[in-house]
Protein backbone atom coordinates (compact mmCIF):
# COMPACT_ATOMS: atom_id res chain seq x y z
CA UNK A 1 0.00 0.00 0.00
CA UNK A 2 1.58 3.33 -1.31
CA UNK A 3 1.79 6.77 1.01
CA UNK A 4 -0.99 8.15 -1.36
CA UNK A 5 -3.31 5.55 -0.98
CA UNK A 6 -2.44 5.75 3.16
CA UNK A 7 -3.59 9.48 2.40
CA UNK A 8 -6.64 9.12 0.62
CA UNK A 9 -7.56 6.16 3.05
CA UNK A 10 -6.83 8.57 5.80
CA UNK A 11 -8.85 12.00 4.12
CA UNK A 12 -12.01 9.76 4.00
CA UNK A 13 -11.89 8.82 7.12
CA UNK A 14 -11.02 12.32 8.62
CA UNK A 15 -14.47 13.30 6.84
CA UNK A 16 -16.74 10.95 7.78
CA UNK A 17 -15.45 11.60 11.26
CA UNK A 18 -16.28 15.41 11.03
CA UNK A 19 -19.49 14.45 9.16
CA UNK A 20 -20.41 12.10 11.86
CA UNK A 21 -19.37 15.07 14.34
CA UNK A 22 -21.57 17.55 12.98
CA UNK A 23 -24.62 15.60 12.37
CA UNK A 24 -25.41 13.40 15.97
CA UNK A 25 -27.89 10.88 13.73
CA UNK A 26 -24.76 9.84 11.69
CA UNK A 27 -22.48 9.39 14.65
CA UNK A 28 -21.26 5.89 14.14
CA UNK A 29 -19.37 7.38 11.10
CA UNK A 30 -16.74 8.57 14.07
CA UNK A 31 -15.49 4.78 14.46
CA UNK A 32 -14.67 4.70 11.32
CA UNK A 33 -12.88 8.45 11.67
CA UNK A 34 -10.83 6.98 14.39
CA UNK A 35 -8.24 6.18 11.68
CA UNK A 36 -7.74 9.04 10.23
CA UNK A 37 -4.99 10.56 13.26
CA UNK A 38 -3.13 7.39 13.38
CA UNK A 39 -2.30 7.37 9.40
CA UNK A 40 -1.96 11.43 9.45
CA UNK A 41 0.80 10.49 12.14
CA UNK A 42 2.42 7.85 10.13
CA UNK A 43 2.75 9.96 7.20
CA UNK A 44 3.93 12.67 9.27
CA UNK A 45 7.10 10.10 10.34
CA UNK A 46 7.09 8.86 6.75
CA UNK A 47 7.54 12.58 5.61
CA UNK A 48 10.38 13.30 8.03
CA UNK A 49 11.99 10.08 6.70
CA UNK A 50 12.05 11.59 3.31
CA UNK A 51 11.89 14.80 3.33
CA UNK A 52 14.42 17.09 1.07
CA UNK A 53 14.09 19.73 3.90
CA UNK A 54 12.84 19.45 7.30
CA UNK A 55 12.80 23.03 8.34
CA UNK A 56 10.15 23.74 4.60
CA UNK A 57 8.35 20.61 6.12
CA UNK A 58 7.78 22.37 9.52
CA UNK A 59 7.67 25.66 8.19
CA UNK A 60 4.67 24.21 5.62
CA UNK A 61 3.11 22.46 8.68
CA UNK A 62 3.65 25.49 10.33
CA UNK A 63 1.34 27.92 7.54
CA UNK A 64 -1.46 25.72 7.06
CA UNK A 65 -2.07 25.35 11.36
CA UNK A 66 -2.28 28.91 10.79
CA UNK A 67 -4.74 28.84 7.82
CA UNK A 68 -6.62 25.87 9.13
CA UNK A 69 -7.29 28.06 12.72
CA UNK A 70 -10.60 29.74 11.68
CA UNK A 71 -11.89 26.96 9.78
CA UNK A 72 -11.87 24.67 12.78
CA UNK A 73 -12.60 27.25 15.02
CA UNK A 74 -15.91 27.47 13.50
CA UNK A 75 -16.35 24.16 12.91
CA UNK A 76 -15.88 22.96 16.61
CA UNK A 77 -17.96 26.08 17.52
CA UNK A 78 -15.12 27.54 19.57
CA UNK A 79 -15.90 31.41 20.00
CA UNK A 80 -12.11 32.31 20.98
CA UNK A 81 -9.94 31.34 18.00
CA UNK A 82 -6.78 30.95 20.15
CA UNK A 83 -8.96 28.24 22.86
CA UNK A 84 -7.83 25.29 20.93
CA UNK A 85 -4.92 24.53 18.33
CA UNK A 86 -5.92 22.80 15.49
CA UNK A 87 -4.40 19.34 14.35
CA UNK A 88 -1.97 20.80 12.01
CA UNK A 89 -0.20 22.31 15.32
CA UNK A 90 -0.03 19.06 17.61
CA UNK A 91 1.45 17.53 14.00
CA UNK A 92 3.96 20.02 14.38
CA UNK A 93 5.29 19.63 17.61
CA UNK A 94 4.93 15.79 17.27
CA UNK A 95 7.40 16.75 13.75
CA UNK A 96 9.31 19.02 16.11
CA UNK A 97 9.65 16.24 18.88
CA UNK A 98 10.65 13.38 16.48
CA UNK A 99 13.22 15.58 15.32
CA UNK A 100 14.56 16.81 18.31
CA UNK A 101 15.02 13.08 19.70
CA UNK A 102 16.51 11.86 16.48
CA UNK A 103 19.31 14.45 16.43
CA UNK A 104 19.91 14.07 19.77
CA UNK A 105 19.99 10.38 19.77
CA UNK A 106 22.42 10.23 17.14
CA UNK A 107 24.95 12.16 18.98
CA UNK A 108 26.99 9.94 21.45
CA UNK A 109 27.66 12.70 24.16
CA UNK A 110 23.72 13.75 24.33
CA UNK A 111 21.66 10.71 23.52
CA UNK A 112 21.00 10.55 27.29
CA UNK A 113 19.11 13.65 26.28
CA UNK A 114 17.08 12.28 24.11
CA UNK A 115 13.64 11.69 25.84
CA UNK A 116 13.98 15.07 27.17
CA UNK A 117 11.98 16.63 23.84
CA UNK A 118 8.87 14.35 24.76
CA UNK A 119 9.38 15.30 28.49
CA UNK A 120 9.05 18.75 28.18
CA UNK A 121 5.94 18.47 25.47
CA UNK A 122 4.08 16.04 27.59
CA UNK A 123 4.59 18.30 30.67
CA UNK A 124 3.14 21.19 28.14
CA UNK A 125 -0.01 19.27 27.92
CA UNK A 126 0.10 18.15 31.19
CA UNK A 127 0.02 21.43 33.37
CA UNK A 128 -2.70 22.79 30.86
CA UNK A 129 0.01 25.46 28.79
CA UNK A 130 -0.66 23.85 25.46
CA UNK A 131 -4.02 23.04 24.22
CA UNK A 132 -4.08 21.51 20.48
CA UNK A 133 -6.63 18.44 18.97
CA UNK A 134 -5.38 15.09 20.01
CA UNK A 135 -3.15 16.74 22.57
CA UNK A 136 -0.10 14.06 23.82
CA UNK A 137 -0.79 10.92 21.07
CA UNK A 138 0.69 12.67 18.13
CA UNK A 139 3.54 13.06 19.37
CA UNK A 140 3.44 9.71 21.64
CA UNK A 141 2.36 7.86 18.30
CA UNK A 142 5.35 9.44 15.92
CA UNK A 143 7.99 8.45 18.71
CA UNK A 144 5.70 4.87 18.29
CA UNK A 145 5.86 4.45 14.41
CA UNK A 146 9.36 6.08 14.55
CA UNK A 147 10.92 3.76 16.60
CA UNK A 148 9.12 0.73 16.55
CA UNK A 149 7.01 0.74 13.31
CA UNK A 150 9.38 -2.35 12.21
CA UNK A 151 8.17 -4.03 15.46
CA UNK A 152 4.64 -5.16 15.02
CA UNK A 153 3.72 -6.01 18.39
CA UNK A 154 5.67 -3.21 20.43
CA UNK A 155 4.40 -0.86 17.63
CA UNK A 156 0.68 -2.26 18.82
CA UNK A 157 1.85 -2.09 22.33
CA UNK A 158 3.36 1.68 22.12
CA UNK A 159 0.35 2.71 20.29
CA UNK A 160 -2.28 1.99 22.34
CA UNK A 161 -0.71 3.57 24.93
CA UNK A 162 0.10 6.50 23.16
CA UNK A 163 -3.66 6.49 22.92
CA UNK A 164 -4.91 5.84 26.40
CA UNK A 165 -1.84 7.68 27.87
CA UNK A 166 -3.72 9.65 30.21
CA UNK A 167 -5.63 6.76 31.51
CA UNK A 168 -3.14 4.85 32.07
CA UNK A 169 -1.15 8.07 34.22
CA UNK A 170 -4.62 8.16 36.53
CA UNK A 171 -4.13 4.33 36.77
CA UNK A 172 -0.76 4.48 37.87
CA UNK A 173 -0.98 7.60 40.33
CA UNK A 174 -4.29 5.64 41.94
CA UNK A 175 -2.02 2.49 41.91
CA UNK A 176 0.45 4.79 44.18
CA UNK A 177 -2.53 5.53 46.57
CA UNK A 178 -3.63 2.16 46.77
CA UNK A 179 0.31 1.00 48.00
CA UNK A 180 0.51 3.64 50.26
CA UNK A 181 -2.47 2.77 51.61
CA UNK A 182 -4.99 5.62 51.10
CA UNK A 183 -8.38 5.21 48.95
CA UNK A 184 -7.79 4.93 45.74
CA UNK A 185 -10.45 5.29 42.19
CA UNK A 186 -10.20 3.34 39.39
CA UNK A 187 -12.26 5.05 36.64
CA UNK A 188 -14.07 2.56 34.33
CA UNK A 189 -13.79 3.72 30.23
CA UNK A 190 -16.36 5.92 28.93
CA UNK A 191 -18.26 4.64 25.97
CA UNK A 192 -15.76 7.48 24.22
CA UNK A 193 -12.64 6.40 25.25
CA UNK A 194 -13.95 2.87 24.30
CA UNK A 195 -14.09 4.50 20.76
CA UNK A 196 -10.58 5.14 20.98
CA UNK A 197 -10.05 1.54 20.64
CA UNK A 198 -11.14 1.94 16.69
CA UNK A 199 -7.80 3.60 16.24
CA UNK A 200 -5.98 0.79 16.43
CA UNK A 201 -7.69 -0.52 12.73
CA UNK A 202 -4.98 2.08 11.01
CA UNK A 203 -2.45 -0.20 11.95
CA UNK A 204 -3.24 -2.91 9.90
CA UNK A 205 -3.11 -0.79 6.87
CA UNK A 206 0.40 1.36 7.84
CA UNK A 207 1.84 -2.33 8.55
CA UNK A 208 1.06 -3.06 4.45
CA UNK A 209 3.22 0.43 3.97
CA UNK A 210 5.32 -0.82 0.73
CA UNK A 211 7.60 2.67 0.53
CA UNK A 212 6.27 3.49 -2.29
CA UNK A 213 5.16 7.31 -2.84
CA UNK A 214 2.05 5.80 -5.29
CA UNK A 215 1.32 7.14 -8.71
CA UNK A 216 1.54 10.95 -8.55
CA UNK A 217 1.57 13.48 -11.71
CA UNK A 218 4.59 13.11 -13.86
CA UNK A 219 5.19 17.32 -14.05
CA UNK A 220 6.55 19.03 -10.51
CA UNK A 221 3.20 21.67 -11.23
CA UNK A 222 1.05 18.54 -10.74
CA UNK A 223 2.72 16.92 -7.51
CA UNK A 224 2.93 20.19 -6.14
CA UNK A 225 -1.07 20.60 -6.68
CA UNK A 226 -1.56 17.44 -5.68
CA UNK A 227 0.90 17.98 -2.74
CA UNK A 228 -1.21 21.05 -1.54
CA UNK A 229 -4.41 19.89 -2.15
CA UNK A 230 -4.28 17.31 0.55
CA UNK A 231 -3.19 20.23 3.10
CA UNK A 232 -6.00 22.15 1.77
CA UNK A 233 -8.53 19.53 2.12
CA UNK A 234 -8.49 20.05 5.77
CA UNK A 235 -9.53 23.64 6.41
CA UNK A 236 -11.38 24.01 3.35
CA UNK A 237 -13.51 20.50 4.07
CA UNK A 238 -13.99 22.14 7.99
CA UNK A 239 -15.26 24.97 6.63
CA UNK A 240 -17.99 23.37 3.81
CA UNK A 241 -19.21 21.17 6.60
CA UNK A 242 -19.77 24.60 9.23
CA UNK A 243 -21.81 26.11 6.20
CA UNK A 244 -23.91 23.45 5.12
CA UNK A 245 -24.45 22.43 8.99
Amino acid sequence: MSALCLRIIASCCMLLDHIGYLFPQLGILRYVGRLAFPLYVFLLVNGYRHSSSRPGYALRMGLFALVSQVPFCLFCGYGDYFAKGNVFFTLLLALLVLWATDTLAGKKPLRWLAPLPALLAYGLYYFGLLNTDYEAKGFLLALSFFYLGDRKLLCLLASLASLFHSLLLSYALQLVKLLLGREAVFAALSPWQLAQLFALAALPLIFLYNGKKGKTPASPLGKRVLQWGFYLFYPLHMLILYLVA
